[in-house]
């Protein structure tokens, strides 16, 4: 608990002095900020940011040309104080929709790596995806989108959280209503309205999101009434 308490309040102070009343010995520590085993950003994502928590001075290197990190490297002017640095990535857009992966390594006491994955599809977190697998190498899945709707259903839940302005949502299907206006940067919880199927017919529509130039399909199937 100590270590998360300290963790917390380098974090919201910038830069702490370590000392130790028990010992002699100077304390060095480098790590991520927050912790996490990767970094994944979605397809019309440019630009993402993670601290290093670090008391030495340290640079940094990235294995591949698509990411940019900035600042690459730290020095501290006072010895035995923790900095925390800000490092800001810049990317572009993933229009080839299939996974990307590198790694960017902090050197300095000792080495720190993150890998960071740019996915081929947007942020939809409803309705659900499944993922199926490209080339059978668990890296180039793509998400597929499919939902199912009683003929009484009145209304879809659709969120997605877009990361530039100007994504639509559109549909090809009359009894399905989606905003006309482009959505602005941000998370979107949108209720679509569904338009009851009184026939005796299954139909089908699609609803697309399209943000970055990239565009996903939702398949929708609404039951024939009884």
């Amino acid at each position: 608990m100590k270590h998360v308490s300290l963790i917390l309040s380098v974090v919201a102070a910038g830069v702490l002095t370590l000392t130790s009343c028990k010992s002699e010995f100077e304390q060095h520590m480098m790590q991520f900020a927050p912790m996490k085993p990767n970094m994944v950003t979605y397809a019309d994502q440019t630009s993402d940011t993670i601290h290093v928590l670090s008391t030495d001075a340290w640079k940094l290197t990235v294995d591949d040309s698509w990411l940019a990190v900035t600042p690459n490297e730290m020095t501290p002017k006072y010895k035995g104080a923790l900095y925390n640095t800000l490092l800001k990535f810049a990317f572009t857009a993933n229009t080839n929709r299939l996974t990307r992966q590198t790694y960017f390594h902090v050197k300095g006491g000792h080495t720190i790596n993150m890998p960071v994955v740019q996915v081929g599809w947007l942020n939809i977190s409803a309705p659900a995806a499944t993922y199926k697998d490209l080339n059978n190498d668990k890296v180039n899945d793509r998400a597929y989108y499919k939902v199912k709707l009683d003929a009484k259903a009145t209304a879809l839940p659709f969120y997605f959280t877009t990361y530039t302005d100007g994504a639509m949502v559109q549909t090809n299907a009359a009894w399905i209503q989606v905003p006309t206006a482009a959505q602005t940067t941000g998370y979107h919880p949108l209720s679509l309205t569904i338009t009851p199927n009184t026939t005796k017919v299954e139909r089908a529509g699609q609803i697309t999101l399209t943000s970055a130039g990239i565009t996903d399909t939702i398949e929708v199937v609404q039951a024939a009434a009884n």
